[in-house]
């Protein structure tokens, strides 16, 4: 391992001493006594390491408070109602979650209420089950799971991408019948802002060195002799077979196993890209009029109705995103097969933004459960979904599981294949 010292975005006090290798590029550094909004950065690969906030621990406690009541909320009242030509429907959040059950698509309906209701609602659980004993002081004996499945969950957490699914399908449907927002909307609204906002407090560093202040952990200063545990960031013996603080088992990363992975994931969202273009995603009937869209074809429509920054917002979370994730993943695979290093900041950090823009593809998919959930208009209008909806929500699944499966640590090391 090699060390450094952090660099903060503010000025701080001397560094207190505190070793801690970088998740993305393992450059081991001591960590600075944060002041209130500061955040640490790793000096060699631009990696944020903290952010740090006075009154944290409480602050998530508030929020998650706050979100869990709104969310309930929202799951409890009515959330639009669509009414055309004397004919009306309303719905409530968990049949727009459960939706594409009701067309004989059920893993897209697991799906759908997993990412907006399921895992917010679990995730809320867990920040109270984890930052409850960090407040008091007090360890628990479900902290160590808590926090563990916390920060395994952050990355599925897709209430903000439905959010703007849901500005998108307002959008599509103002011109054509009346719409109502429901007070379950704005709950979903407000549970959404909260939620980012404990997300915003709750540091990944913070909390697990919490933890293992609690437990009584120390970091050993033999730097030569330590391995860096990739769940919790803890520094231990390389001899140790599991890590102390969080339980994970020790493992060394695998190029070979790790690329061969991360490739496999990604030529078969390859493949399935083809039919998720090719194949109808929306079936509209009007009148009796079927008309079949498929993703392009639904931007061209918008296109044709004038409605430009929703289609420009469809084609770049639906076409854009995932060809360039897809085409960046393969990229950095080619990098750490044989690492350079030149550019090896930029890779990192192209890797970060291609981890970080994966979910909003989800965008297209959300749209199309609330309008086949909502444009229920027995005669009128009817919407239904198609199989392109289901090969193009495995490709945003399969493309995040690259993206996770990838370790951007490859792309520090000098060792190639033999």
């Amino acid at each position: 391992m090699t060390q450094g010292s952090v660099s903060t975005s503010a000025n701080q006090p001397a560094p207190a001493g505190n070793p801690l290798a970088c998740p993305s590029c393992d450059l081991v550094m001591t960590l600075p006594q944060l002041q209130h909004g500061a955040r640490a950065i790793c000096p060699r690969c631009s990696h944020p390491l903290s952010q740090h906030y006075d009154n944290a621990n409480e602050q998530v406690l508030a929020y998650a408070i706050t979100s869990l009541v709104l969310l309930l909320l929202a799951l409890s009242l009515p959330f639009l109602n669509l009414s055309a030509a004397g004919a009306s429907n309303q719905i409530s959040l968990p049949y727009t979650a459960w939706s594409y059950s009701q067309q004989n698509m059920p893993l897209m309906g697991l799906l759908v209420s997993a990412t907006i209701v399921g895992i917010p609602l679990l995730m809320l659980g867990l920040s109270l089950a984890t930052y409850l004993p960090l407040w008091r002081q007090r360890p628990s004996p479900w902290l160590t799971d808590a926090a563990h499945w916390l920060f395994l969950l952050q990355g599925w957490y897709m209430a903000d991408v439905f959010l703007l699914g849901l500005v998108v399908s307002l959008v599509k449907l103002h011109s054509m019948a009346d719409l109502q927002l429901g007070l379950a909307f704005w709950a979903y609204m407000g549970f959404t802002l909260c939620f980012t906002l404990m997300q915003s407090r709750v540091d990944r560093l913070q909390c697990w060195r919490q933890i293992a202040a609690l437990r009584g952990l120390t970091v050993p200063r033999e730097i030569n002799t330590l391995q860096h545990c990739r769940h919790c960031g803890f520094l231990y013996l390389k001899k140790s077979s599991h890590c102390p603080c969080c339980h994970s088992r020790s493992h060394r990363t695998d190029r070979r196993r790790c690329l061969n992975h991360t490739l496999a994931l990604l030529v078969t969202a390859s493949l399935l890209y083809i039919p998720a273009n090719l194949y109808p995603i929306m079936i509209t009937s009007e009148f009796g009029q079927e008309t079949s869209s498929t993703i392009l074809g639904g931007i061209w429509l918008l296109v044709e109705l004038h409605s430009y920054p929703v289609a420009i917002i469809i084609f770049c979370a639906s076409v854009v995103v995932p060809l360039a994730k897809l085409l960046a993943l393969f990229y950095l695979c080619w990098m750490a097969k044989k690492p350079r290093r030149q550019d090896r900041r930029q890779q990192t950090q192209l890797y970060r933004v291609a981890e970080f823009m994966g979910k909003w593809s989800m965008v297209d998919i959300y749209v199309v459960a609330i309008l086949i959930a909502l444009v229920q208009l027995q005669g009128l209008m009817r919407v239904e979904a198609g199989v392109g909806a289901l090969a193009f929500a495995s490709v945003v699944i399969v493309t995040m599981l690259a993206a996770e499966r990838f370790d951007p640590r490859l792309l520090w090391r000098n060792r190639t294949f033999t």
